[in-house]
């Protein structure tokens, strides 16, 4: 849809056809640059508005959180349909709640759970975070800060 849209305002603005409209400055807002401090996770937001935040912080400047003092990048999340038996309502957010190498990463968020699909622990490079599991680097109870 949005390609047929593209070549659609493409040919009007050809044409001379394409309707002009001036920004409307009372709603206009700003957007501050991102940097690697601004990328910094709240594990008390929502999952959808973490969802967001991490795809937009992908590639740069990477969204991250500590874990153990130590810094994490996280990518590919996915904010599930249903909770799947763990009990990410009453966990802490940032508390992993499921840490296994074939159902994934889990993590409480301020209004339930969180799929992470990659991870970048420090020194390393970027992996699926089932490989991170299977390495020992997260476990069910940590807490993502």
């Amino acid at each position: 849809m949005g390609a047929a849209a593209l070549v659609e305002a493409l040919a009007q603005m050809e044409a001379g056809t394409l309707p002009e409209t001036d920004q409307d400055h009372e709603r206009a807002t700003y957007a501050p640059k991102l940097d690697r401090k601004t990328a910094r996770l709240d594990w008390t937001r929502s999952a959808a508005e973490l969802d967001r935040w991490i795809r937009g912080c992908d590639p740069w400047p990477a969204a991250w959180t500590t874990l153990n003092g130590d810094p994490v990048q996280l990518f590919s999340p996915v904010v599930p349909e249903r909770s799947g038996g763990e009990d990410a309502a009453s966990a802490a957010p940032g508390t992993v709640v499921r840490a296994d190498p074939r159902r994934g990463l889990r993590v409480a968020t301020g209004d339930g759970p969180l799929e992470i699909g990659e991870v970048k622990p420090a020194g390393s490079s970027r992996m699926d975070a089932a490989a991170w599991i299977a390495g020992r680097g997260v476990a069910a109870g940590d807490r993502f800060v």
